[in-house]
């Protein structure tokens, strides 16, 4: 998939703690969220909120966009 390989190449590119990267992963949980794999989803969208706090703040507008895609 796509999203898939864009978040792929962002990693590879930036890190995975960048927020582009962050981006791109946020992207590819929402594709996997709308497919129904609620499980795999969640531990991932966990995983952008942890990442977001530690690089951006917890009151960063992209770090509360990510706890309401989980929410």
């Amino acid at each position: 998939e796509l999203r898939s390989q864009v978040f792929e190449a962002r990693r590879r590119i930036h890190g995975i703690k960048h927020p582009i990267t962050l981006s791109a992963l946020d992207n590819f949980v929402c594709a996997y969220s709308r497919r129904g794999y609620w499980a795999e989803s969640e531990k991932l969208q966990l995983q952008i909120i942890q990442a977001r706090v530690k690089t951006l703040g917890p009151t960063h507008t992209d770090t509360i966009q990510a706890a309401a895609n989980y929410a």
